[in-house]
């Protein structure tokens, strides 16, 4: 039995190697060596804009009109009042309550984008926070941060330190950061596993000096009860709230009951004053005890990428997605092979010379307007899926526009490189970063897309179209496109028409004519143009439409 129990001691220590990393030692490799450093909130006061937490087509919805949005006394809402805490490197302050946690954070973070600060201090080391000293500072975790999945551990951990390491650092220092966090989070086994959607150990490559030296599990406690807060170690939290006649009841966990006892319990109006009551009194009691301390300065490493640097290694993380993404991939290689045997079964057995003038008009036609079709509704769900991770990793300032733009454009071009297609997929690419929803870009781009469609001279004859249409016509690159196959495909060709017993020939030219499909040389077909232009309003979109998503307002 002993020899027995020697040799199970030795399967279960090979088994635990196996499934936990075997590192050298258990230290941290960012162990933060300079001076203390503090950050420190002071008599806060905070309202919410409840409007703003209302997405604008919602209001419409509602047939509210743009003027009154922000007008109304219930519009501003007290969040936070008289807030006073303050946590030093080495710490770790957990902030429990009900609701105001997420805009707290914001307010620190200087990302307070649905409120106003009415009053108070955010102090780091004595000095004012400001948005760009927590940009070089501050490492801010989301709660629903996305990444994209079809990156390894290490090629997403690989592309962050690029961009937000400083541009001193060679690339064997960036590689060995990258996996000194890899060490450190224990992921060495799956390092070179796709990752799914989580994204705290990417913010361990910027190393804050607020989050290092961690070593105990909580240090600080912060709990946020109705728009004011109490704050204090964790260790004395029971003793504290006994001290003032609130005794933590035994075999209870002490965190869910002062959550309880700092709620405002809305079962009732009685009970609803009555925790408010209580709320209050117990936040003038802990006002009593508030006491400041010294503070040093915090020396902020720089944080720097070129914008070529950006764009090639943003490039490089596009293509790698895109060709790593095999379902996308196969769904539109079947969506071009389907397109393309259902125009093969309904023209199979005519040759070119046999199908008369209106088959091959109609055969044209299909050909630059069914593709491009599929094309927009890709794109627009793709860019959507992207949306909720391009809004955080923007408001982060991780990377600019200009990178992600160049980058999405070039990364992709592969797979729509000719002219039409790259027309629809512009057009797709404008609509998904102007609306917020995918049922909205979707709609419009439908829309628009239609309308190309009628106006593009084979339902209506240009000519027949009224003023309007026929300048919306100039804009469709599906009249362009029509038009530049109608004179590749009937310039050089003759065909036999026969009325009766006479047959004669009809130049190819004469049919472009008729339809009025000449009157632009086929150099001068505005495709580019076109393109270029859907590119330049997406631009505009991303750089001044905040690319929130569903999950943000």
């Amino acid at each position: 039995w002993a020899c027995g129990s020697k040799e199970k001691g030795r399967l279960w220590s090979r088994t635990q190697n196996s499934i936990f990393c075997s590192e050298e030692d258990n230290s941290l490799y960012f162990t933060y060596s300079g001076k203390s450093n503090v950050l420190e909130v002071r008599e806060l006061n905070y309202q919410v804009n409840m409007a703003s937490q209302i997405p604008w087509y919602e209001n419409l919805a509602e047939l509210k009109m743009p003027w009154i949005w922000n007008k109304g006394p219930d519009y501003h809402v007290p969040a936070i009042q008289n807030l006073n805490f303050k946590v030093q490197s080495g710490q770790m302050l957990a902030v429990i309550g009900t609701c105001v946690k997420t805009s707290l954070l914001d307010v620190i973070t200087c990302q307070d984008h649905g409120g106003k600060i009415k009053s108070g201090q955010n102090i780091i080391n004595g000095k004012p926070s400001t948005h760009q000293l927590v940009k070089k500072c501050v490492a801010h975790v989301r709660q629903d941060d996305q990444l994209l999945p079809n990156l390894t551990v290490k090629e997403t951990l690989l592309f962050i330190a690029k961009l937000r390491l400083p541009k001193t650092f060679s690339d064997s220092q960036r590689e060995k950061r990258v996996e000194n966090v890899i060490a450190e989070l224990r992921l060495r086994q799956c390092a070179n596993t796709r990752v799914g959607n989580e994204y705290i150990r990417v913010q361990l490559l910027w190393n804050p000096v607020l989050c290092a030296q961690s070593f105990r599990l909580l240090c600080t406690l912060l709990v946020l009860l109705t728009s004011v807060g109490i704050s204090g170690t964790a260790q004395d939290m029971v003793q504290y709230f006994t001290e003032i006649g609130y005794p933590c009841p035994k075999y209870s966990n002490p965190a869910d009951f002062y959550v309880d006892l700092t709620s405002t319990d809305k079962q009732s109006k009685e009970k609803e004053m009555e925790s408010q009551k209580r709320a209050r009194s117990l936040a003038t009691l802990f006002w009593e005890k508030v006491k400041d301390s010294d503070d040093v300065l915090w020396k902020a490493n720089e944080r720097a990428c070129y914008l070529t640097v950006s764009v090639v290694v943003f490039l490089s993380r596009q293509i790698s997605s895109n060709f790593r993404d095999l379902s996308t991939l196969l769904i539109h290689g079947s969506e071009a092979l389907l397109m393309s045997f259902l125009i093969g079964f309904l023209y199979y057995g005519h040759e070119k010379s046999k199908l008369s003038i209106q088959d091959t008009t109609a055969l044209l036609f299909m050909i630059g307007a069914l593709i491009p079709f599929t094309v927009i509704l890709d794109v627009i769900s793709k860019c959507h899926s992207e949306r909720a991770m391009l809004y955080h990793d923007l408001e982060d300032e991780m990377y600019s526009v200009t990178p992600y733009f160049f980058a999405k454009i070039l990364g992709e071009l592969p797979e729509h490189f000719w002219f039409v297609v790259f027309c629809a997929r512009a057009t797709a690419l404008w609509f998904a970063a102007l609306f917020p929803t995918l049922q909205m870009s979707t709609f419009f781009g439908n829309t628009i897309f239609t309308t190309f469609f009628m106006s593009g001279g084979f339902v209506v004859r240009l000519e027949n179209l009224w003023l309007v249409p026929l300048w919306i016509s100039k804009l469709s690159f599906v009249r362009w496109s029509y038009k530049s196959l109608m004179q590749i495909q009937f310039t050089e060709l003759t065909y036999q028409m026969t009325v009766g017993n006479v047959t004669f020939q009809i130049p190819g030219k004469l049919v472009i004519q008729a339809m009025n499909l000449d009157s632009y040389a086929l150099y001068t077909s505005y495709l580019i143009g076109i393109g270029t232009g859907f590119m330049l309003f997406y631009y505009l979109s991303l750089r001044f439409i905040k690319q929130k998503s569903n999950q943000d307002w």
